[in-house]
């Protein structure tokens, strides 16, 4: 929810109840309570003491929050909460809100402790507001960021191409896991599941599709029984 739209709306119909046509004063009055509401926000004794004796004791977080993008942005630039985090959900730039069950499948883990994994992103042209942050992230993670030289259109036959330039030119793996960064797993250690699948196939089957969800379907894609083999 847009709470800043919101207040705006919620002054435009008491002026109207009262007769009063004056939109740019109603607009006025409710950024002046947001902002007032916003400068008196404060975190309790001990909160940032306790975010960090979990984070000493190697505890994984992850921040859940409703609301618009901007504002709750803010607020955690504002008390410096992103460094206690491993996830961090808002409303606004996810696309769902609490208590939607996708918000917290987003945290569902993988044992990859016997699995000797590389990743690598696959950029089609991103524009993205946060694009600096996630370089920085993946500089820092030695983690490579390849530009495909498509656009960010959305054409589903880009995936493919992609994803085929990456093997042939990666031709050194065993396996290949295409992730689209708006998909997320339903079910814990779901990458483990589908090597082992994979592992004890007929050897005519090289492909395996796992029960996903994403951001722009808001809901569960099941395994269609796809079978895909080399024929």
């Amino acid at each position: 929810m847009d709470l800043e739209a919101a207040r705006r709306e919620i002054v435009a119909h008491a002026f109207s109840r009262l007769g009063i046509d004056a939109p740019d004063l109603a607009n006025e009055i409710a950024d002046a309570y947001s902002r007032e509401r916003d400068e008196g926000i404060y975190l309790l004794p001990g909160a940032v003491e306790a975010l960090r004796h979990f984070r000493q004791r190697g505890i994984r977080l992850a921040l859940v929050t409703n609301g618009s993008a901007a504002p709750q942005r803010r607020k955690i630039e504002r008390f410096g909460l992103a460094p206690f985090f491993d996830f961090i959900v808002i409303e606004g730039e996810f696309g769902t809100s609490k208590p939607d069950e996708h918000v917290y499948t987003l945290f569902y883990t993988n044992d990859l402790s016997d699995i000797d994994l590389e990743i690598a992103v696959l950029d089609n042209g991103s524009n993205d507001e946060h694009r600096g942050q996630l370089k920085t992230y993946l500089a820092d993670q030695g983690i490579p960021l390849i530009q495909t030289g498509f656009d960010n259109s959305v054409a589903p036959q880009k995936h493919g191409v992609a994803l085929t330039n990456f093997v042939l030119e990666n031709d050194g793996c065993t396996h290949y896991l295409f992730l689209d960064s708006d998909m997320w797993f339903v079910e814990e250690d779901t990458i483990p599941t589908m090597l082992a699948e994979l592992v004890e196939s007929p050897p005519d089957i090289f492909g395996c599709q796992a029960r996903i969800s994403g951001f722009y379907a808001h809901r569960i894609i099941e395994d269609l029984g796809y079978e895909f083999d080399s024929r």
